[in-house]
């Protein structure tokens, strides 16, 4: 609800701040050539399941759930957040 409804109590991005903080994160901690691997492996469907969540994995070793938040971390202590 709160991502549909919007939340004053607690920030949730939209998709675009939301995948700029995770394109910025990715490339900064895993380096340049990490989001052409993860989207190449996604786009053909390796695996079949969750190819994104999966790539995103396989290539900085943690789940996707724990990439969000520590895009979330890096960011907010950064001084990067965007609005």
């Amino acid at each position: 609800m709160q991502v549909r409804n919007g939340s004053y109590q607690h920030y949730i991005p939209d998709h675009y701040p939301l995948g700029y903080m995770l394109v910025a994160y990715g490339r900064e901690k895993y380096g340049d050539d990490f989001w052409r691997k993860v989207t190449t492996d996604a786009s053909a469907f390796k695996p079949i399941i969750y190819p994104f969540q999966s790539a995103v994995k396989k290539y900085s070793g943690i789940p996707f759930k724990q990439f969000v938040k520590n895009a979330f971390d890096f960011t907010i202590t950064n001084g990067k957040m965007i609005r």
